[in-house]
């Protein structure tokens, strides 16, 4: 089946909900200019030891001339698209052990749909449907995981060369944030920039040096990973079959959200989260590792929830984004199925809770700068107030 009717609603969508955003609509273009080169090719080449100018010059063009090639619509980032077929493939890997044929995905683009959840929306006419991803959650999630990795000290380990060989002690992490004032300054930024003005890249600037960087890939990669595996998990639960439709507002136009109970948004979890597990011991790294990015993924929607509230009523706990279980359920759940499934379970949730002790802290430092901005009346970006009603009944 032609996948056209998808990609030409996808595109009217995008060009209608960044401007009700009150942002124009990306152009492919304007995403492929010296911009991405300096922001996202030159850290990672950095990282990789490649820093000669001419060197990262002629891959970034390379790079560009195949991205250019491989368009979804004319306003999808070219660099996140290609991002998001490497995540299906990987899952669809992980996936062929447990059902054949396999289920093809449908079409994942990226709007400012104001949701850290993903969004599924039925093509009019057809029985074709969309999956709407929020167009900085991947921006938001690696900034994130930045922060993260620079929370636990290094420890310089002769036998492993130095390669994240990490203190994992939760005092001796929250010591060194506090010895560390840039990292939460660094947290507050990222906060600010992505509530108030719809951007984490608003947030300063700063590249990550070894081997932190390489521990936040390695939990950024974890839970983009959990993210696909989710939507992929509705797939083959037949979540999509029969589909129940609500009608909805995304920027100016009435759409048809697929609607989803608590159940089967559980069921998408557990099975995110064993593909996402399985793609990453697919590469070598083991449950705890391969475990904690879907449950900091949890992490990441409930600041965003709390933050929102805070600007908007002062408190925390009274803005719920979209109809998905809150995130602390979630968790909660998939921490429950993973003691059932894995000997591995108690070291994983350990590690995890680490990330949750680190934002805690972090949280507590930022919250009173959001309870200024609530006091002075500023709004939260257009982004938040455009998308389907976030606010609890």
């Amino acid at each position: 089946m032609t996948q056209e009717p998808a990609k030409s609603f996808l595109e009217r969508l995008q060009k209608d909900m960044y401007a009700a955003a009150g942002k124009p609509p990306r152009k492919v273009d304007d995403i492929l200019t010296s911009d991405l080169k300096e922001r996202v090719f030159r850290p990672l080449l950095r990282g990789a030891g490649i820093t000669d100018d001419r060197r990262v010059d002629e891959i970034f063009l390379q790079h560009k001339e195949e991205l250019s090639g491989a368009l979804l619509t004319s306003h999808e980032d070219p660099l996140g698209h290609a991002i998001i077929q490497g995540l299906e493939q990987r899952i669809q890997n992980a996936a062929s052990g447990l059902l054949s044929p396999l289920p093809e995905f449908p079409i994942v683009g990226t709007v400012p749909t104001g949701d850290v959840n993903a969004i599924t929306v039925a093509v009019p006419g057809s029985r074709q449907c969309v999956i709407l991803i929020q167009d900085q959650l991947f921006n938001y999630a690696l900034l994130f995981s930045k922060i993260m990795a620079m929370s636990f000290p290094h420890i310089n380990d002769p036998g492993k060369n130095g390669f994240l060989s990490f203190s994992a002690d939760p005092s001796e992490v929250i010591a060194n944030i506090e010895n560390s004032p840039y990292i939460s300054q660094r947290f507050r930024q990222l906060i600010l920039a992505y509530l108030t003005e719809g951007s984490p890249g608003r947030a300063p600037a700063y590249i990550l040096e070894q081997p932190h960087m390489s521990m936040a890939q390695i939990l950024y990669n974890s839970m983009e990973l959990f993210v696909m595996g989710h939507e992929y998990g509705h797939i083959i639960a037949g979540h999509l079959d029969g589909i129940d439709r609500s009608a909805a507002a995304l920027g100016s136009k009435e759409v048809q959200i697929v609607a989803r109970n608590w159940k089967q948004e559980h069921e998408a979890d557990a099975l995110g989260m064993r593909l996402a597990i399985t793609a990453k011991q697919e590469e070598g790294f083991d449950i705890p590792m391969s475990f904690w990015g879907a449950d900091f993924f949890f992490t990441c929607a409930e600041v965003v929830e709390k933050g929102l509230s805070v600007i908007e009523t002062g408190q925390e706990g009274n803005v719920q984004m979209g109809s998905h279980p809150p995130p602390n359920r979630r968790r909660k759940v998939i921490r429950a199925i993973l003691r059932q499934e894995s000997d591995s379970a108690a070291a994983a949730i350990q590690l995890a809770d680490i990330l949750d002790s680190i934002t805690k802290y972090l949280w507590e430092s930022t919250k009173p700068l959001l309870m200024k901005l609530h006091e002075r009346h500023i709004s939260v970006s257009q982004n938040w107030l455009g998308a389907p009603s976030h606010r609890k009944p």
